[in-house]
């Protein structure tokens, strides 16, 4: 209830009309006015929330800071809301005659769920909306709201495109882009999706009217910037361990049925030093197409975490290390390998010596730098009767075939496993990994005395007298005897215990 001059009267009068014949499926629905002294009463339906609220909040709701770029939940959801915004400014622009709302903002766009059709989206406050009946045809200058006006409603000819030019600016907001540069999304899931939605919220605030596009134009193109409701609910998770600067989970792929492991890291938990860490590995896991290596499908940005999705390897070494031994029968740790045991844990290591002979043999060489029992994967493979894999490939690092050593950053691994000089010196070269293959083997073969600090310094200064894995591997039928000891046919193979 609001007392009115009568300039003012006339437009509110001019509201009523127009909404007493807007369909309510688009637009609040009208009841009923009447006038009482000088005041006139309209009834509406009741919305509790506007387009504003949703847009001031909605970074709390899907749990990011505003700085943030959005997840694909929270896109689709902008998407959804931008289509039925579309819809109801359609449906006054093909109106006969046609109507402008001349007012378009987060204020007078609604929020009421119709169960019907369930649609959630409606306009209101049509005191500035005007029929359109010819281009030629004159309209109140200046009309609406500055920051979401489009330049000519500063003059007194316009038509329905000034409505298109106030929807770009909606969008805008809507997406939060003012405070998430495109940059954000490069590598999202819907990175292709949000490029497209951005390329046409460009058109929409073209200064030229002609330029920009119908509302029909932008509705045709909904499939290009929106995303499938089904993508958001494609996987299913379960967590499974722990990651270098994440958590890993077995994941359930809903459209294929697949088993994949999705790595999951908070980037706003690390410092500068770890998040590129964590880039590179996002970067270097896909280049590294081998048998030896985890395989990685693909890496993405949601929100404040970055997703890697591998391949699923359901144990690690880690995990056959700790069971070998009850697995061969033996009644504890302290007692002797049969041949058996030993055959395999021979193959075990020689494999190994398979995936670090390859990461060295690249052009240029990698260096592993946190070889350790949790970061080889146990998966088998048909075609080449293979189970290990490398992954966690936060810390590698390439080297120069023209360098014995390059500078590297100092005391990077895990700390059982790392040679001495990656502790003391930033100088060190793939020999590193050669250190962190003996350890592995002291563990494998349950050698009781272990190296201690002194003993690692006095390793590590003969850091060039470390053998190559390819010299390792050359030796293999010295150290792997085992396999002269039994008849070929009784000889066990990796389908041991261990393994299932």
């Amino acid at each position: 209830m609001v007392k009115f001059s009568e300039e003012k009267k006339q437009r509110v009068l001019k509201e009523v009309k127009i909404m007493s014949k807007l369909d309510s499926n688009y637009a609040v629905k009208y009841y009923n006015s009447w006038l009482e002294s000088n005041h006139l009463y309209i009834q509406m339906e009741l919305c509790s929330q506007s387009l504003k609220s949703v847009i001031k909040d909605k970074a709390i709701v899907f749990g990011r800071q505003s700085e943030i770029a959005m997840n694909i939940n929270e896109y689709y959801i902008c998407c959804e809301i931008f289509k039925e915004i579309l819809e109801c400014v359609q449906y006054l622009h093909e109106s006969k005659p046609p109507i402008i709302h001349r007012d378009l903002k987060p204020d007078n766009i609604l929020i009421a769920h119709n169960v019907r059709n369930n649609r959630f989206i409606k306009l209101c406050d049509f005191g500035l909306a005007t029929t359109h009946e010819r281009q030629s045809m004159s309209h109140t200058a200046g009309a609406g709201t500055s920051a979401y006006m489009a330049p000519e409603v500063h003059q007194s000819r316009y038509t329905i495109m000034v409505d298109i030019y106030s929807l770009g600016v909606i969008a805008q907001h809507l997406l939060d882009l003012y405070n998430n540069p495109m940059e954000k999304y490069n590598l999202a899931e819907f990175s292709a999706n949000i490029n497209k939605f951005y390329e046409m919220i460009g058109q929409m605030v073209q200064y030229m009217p002609d330029n920009r596009p119908t509302i029909a134009g932008v509705l045709e193109s909904y499939n290009q910037w929106s995303v499938d409701r089904k993508i958001t609910k494609k996987y299913s998770y379960n967590q499974d361990g722990l990651g270098n600067f994440g958590k890993v989970y077995k994941v359930s792929k809903n459209t294929d049925n697949r088993i994949y492991a999705v790595k999951k890291i908070r980037i706003h938990d690390l410092c500068n030093e770890n998040k590129t860490l964590v880039k590179r590995e996002a970067e270097m896991v896909p280049k590294l197409s081998s048998n030896f290596v985890v395989k990685c499908y693909r890496s993405w940005f949601e929100s404040d975490y970055l997703y890697i999705q591998m391949e699923y390897c359901s144990q690690t070494l880690r995990t056959v290390l700790r069971d070998k031994w009850t697995a061969f029968g033996r009644q504890s740790p302290a007692d002797l390998m049969n041949p058996y045991e030993y055959y395999i844990s021979c193959e075990i290591f020689r494999e190994l010596l398979l995936c670090i002979q390859y990461l060295h043999g690249l052009d240029p060489p990698i260096i592993h730098r946190d070889i350790k029992p949790d970061n080889i994967l146990i998966l088998y493979n048909h075609r080449n009767n293979s189970f290990l894999k490398l992954g966690d490939f936060g810390l590698v690092t390439p080297t120069k075939h023209d360098r014995d050593t390059m500078t590297h950053r100092q005391g990077v691994g895990t700390a059982r496993y790392i040679a001495f000089e990656v502790f003391t010196s930033t100088n060190f070269d793939f020999k590193a990994d050669i250190y962190s293959m003996g350890i592995i083997g002291y563990d494998l073969f349950e050698v009781i005395d272990n190296p201690t600090n002194n003993d690692r310094a006095e390793f590590s200064s003969m850091a060039t007298k470390r053998p190559t894995s390819s010299r390792v591997l050359r030796e293999y039928n010295k150290w792997a005897n085992v396999l002269r000891l039994t008849a070929p046919a009784v000889r066990p193979g990796l389908q041991a215990p261990i393994f299932i």
